[in-house]
C-alpha cells in the first residue's frame, strides 16, 4: 500500500457534466457522491469540476450543448496538465464515460468511472473502451450494466478493472424518507378507478419511455369497461403527440397530463397512486435504448407503490418480477394492459407487492443503505496512490 499524503487526507476530484439532486439520474449520482464524501471531512477533501453546476443548465438546449461540452473538455484537459505539474488528486471520480478522453495518464490511473447505461451498452469506440480498461475501478448502476461492461472489455481482450454495483441514490440526507404504508388499508376497485402514475421526460427524443404504449393500454382497458385514472407527469416536445393519441383513442377523459412537477410536489403524486407504470426500453436499429436502472421505480417503491416495467436494461434490478411489481417482455399495449388488469383484479396482490417494494427499498436502497454500499466500496480501495 502506498503511504498517505503528507496532509493525511484523501484528495477527491469529481468530474461531471452537471450536478444537482433534482436534475437527472447522472447529476443526482454526482450530488450524492459529493455529499457522501463531504461527510468524511476528517479524511477526505472534495472538489467538483462541472460543466454546469446546480440546476441552471443551458447546455441542455440544443444550441448550447456542443459549445459548452467543447469548452468543458478543454477545461478538463487543462486540469490534467495542471494536476500533473502540481499535486494530483488521489481519486478522480468520473461521472460519464465521455469525460475519460480528456484525462491524462496520471489522472486515468486514479480514476473511478461511473457507468450508467446506454453510453456503455452502445459504445463501439475501441479507443474509449481501451481507456476505460485502464481505470482504477468501475461503478455500474445495475448488474445489467456491469455484465455488459465485462462482456465488452472481454470481447476486446482488455483488462477488466474491479467493478462494483452501486444503484443511483433516491433520497438525500435532508429529505424525509417516506413511512411504511399501512397494512390495514384496504383496496377495492369496484367503485373507484385504479390510479396509475407515470413520470418521465415526455420528449420526442425519449419515446422509448413508453408513454404512448401506456396510453394505448389504458384505451384497451376502457374498452373492456375497466375504470382507470392515469396521471402523466413530465414535460417535453412529445406532449402534443401524446395528447392527440389519447383523444384519437377516446381515452382522454381518464388521462390527466400534469406537465412539469416540482421536486417538492412529486411525493404527493406517489402517495396518490395505486400503481406506477413506465414501459421503458426498445431497440433502435442495433442500439438498446433503456433504463440504466430506473430511479422512478425505486421512488415509487419508497412510497409503497408497486411498478410495472420491461425486462430490458437495468429495470430488472429495480423491480423484482412477481415480488415488487411485474416485468413484461417488451413494449406491447395488450401485454401491458393484461399486467395492469391482473393487479387491478387482485387488490390483495397489489397491496402485498407494495409492501414488498417498500421493504426492499428500505433494506437495500434507502440513504442509509446507500451509505453502507459506499463505505464498503471505499474500504476496498487501496490507499491513495
Amino acid at each position: 500500500m502506498a503511504a498517505p499524503n503528507s496532509q493525511n487526507f484523501t484528495r477527491n476530484l469529481i468530474l461531471t457534466f452537471a450536478i444537482g439532486e433534482s436534475v437527472g439520474g447522472i447529476e443526482s449520482c454526482a450530488e450524492h457522491l459529493k455529499r457522501f464524501l463531504q461527510t468524511r471531512a476528517s479524511t477526505d477533501q472534495v472538489r467538483v469540476l462541472s460543466m454546469w453546476p446546480h440546476e441552471r443548465r443551458p447546455w441542455r438546449f440544443r444550441p448550447f450543448r456542443a459549445p459548452m461540452r467543447a469548452w468543458f473538455m478543454a477545461k478538463l484537459a487543462c486540469e490534467a496538465v495542471k494536476s500533473s505539474l502540481t499535486s494530483p488528486p488521489d481519486r478522480v471520480w468520473v461521472l460519464h464515460l465521455d469525460i475519460l478522453s480528456a484525462l491524462s495518464p496520471t489522472l486515468l490511473r486514479r480514476s473511478i468511472v461511473y457507468l450508467h447505461g446506454d453510453e456503455l451498452w452502445n459504445c463501439e469506440n475501441t479507443r474509449t473502451l481501451t481507456v476505460l480498461s485502464q481505470a482504477r475501478g468501475l461503478i455500474a448502476v445495475s448488474e445489467f450494466t456491469a455484465e455488459c461492461t465485462r462482456n465488452k472489455l472481454g470481447e476486446l481482450k482488455l483488462s477488466i478493472p474491479p467493478i462494483d454495483v452501486i444503484p443511483p441514490p433516491i433520497h438525500s440526507p435532508e429529505s424525509s424518507t417516506p413511512t411504511k404504508p399501512s397494512s390495514n388499508a384496504t383496496l377495492s376497485f369496484d367503485t373507484e378507478p385504479l390510479k396509475i402514475l407515470t413520470l418521465a421526460r415526455q420528449d420526442a427524443r425519449q419515446q422509448h419511455k413508453g408513454t404512448d404504449t401506456l396510453i394505448e393500454a389504458t384505451a384497451l382497458l376502457a374498452k373492456q369497461g375497466v375504470r382507470t385514472r392515469l396521471k402523466i407527469a413530465g414535460t417535453g416536445t412529445d406532449l402534443s403527440r401524446l395528447r392527440a393519441l389519447s383523444t384519437q383513442l377516446g381515452c382522454d377523459a381518464s388521462i390527466e397530463f400534469i406537465g412539469f412537477v416540482p421536486s417538492a410536489e412529486i411525493s404527493d403524486l406517489y402517495r396518490w397512486a395505486d400503481l406506477f407504470v413506465m414501459a421503458s426500453g426498445k431497440m433502435q436499429g442495433s442500439k438498446l435504448i433503456a433504463e440504466g436502472f430506473g430511479i422512478v421505480y425505486l421512488e415509487a417503491a419508497s412510497y409503497g407503490v408497486p411498478s410495472i416495467g420491461l425486462k430490458i436494461g437495468g429495470t430488472s434490478d429495480a423491480i423484482v418480477d412477481g415480488g415488487t411489481g411485474i416485468l413484461i417482455d417488451h413494449q406491447d399495449a395488450n401485454m401491458l394492459s393484461q399486467a395492469i388488469l391482473r393487479l387491478r383484479n387482485d387488490p390483495a396482490l397489489l397491496k402485498k407487492m407494495g409492501r414488498s417494494a417498500f421493504d426492499r427499498f428500505d433494506r437495500e436502497f434507502s440513504f442509509k443503505a446507500q451509505n453502507r454500499r459506499w463505505n464498503d466500496f471505499l474500504s476496498k480501495l487501496e490507499a491513495p496512490l
